[in-house]
């Protein structure tokens, strides 16, 4: 039975079409990262929008290096952002650590 509904589940996919997507979603790793437009508007990642004009925006968040970015006019998919740690270390100083 399971097997009768994925394989009708396929033949139904196979016969749609393509949906066309109109908007641009920008997301990030880390996620929730904050973005901020030339004009002031913000949003946080992931953050789908119109790009309706060349945009440009900065995209931040705690820790991690902002990254300048433009968007042209009619953009339209998916934008991931990967930040960079600010200060990335791969060892931690035991002398740095709080006595517990």
């Amino acid at each position: 039975m399971f097997k009768r509904i994925i394989l009708a589940s396929l033949l139904f996919m196979a016969g749609c079409e393509t949906a066309t997507v109109d908007y641009l979603t920008i997301s990030s790793a880390p996620a929730e990262a904050l973005l901020k437009f030339g004009d002031g508007t913000t949003c946080t990642t992931p953050c789908p929008l119109y790009v309706t004009e060349n945009l440009t925006m900065t995209i931040a968040k705690a820790g991690y290096i902002a990254q300048e970015w433009t968007l042209i006019e009619g953009q339209t998919g998916y934008l991931q952002i990967n930040l960079e740690l600010a200060a990335p270390t791969e060892e931690v100083e035991e002398t740095a650590l709080p006595d517990l």
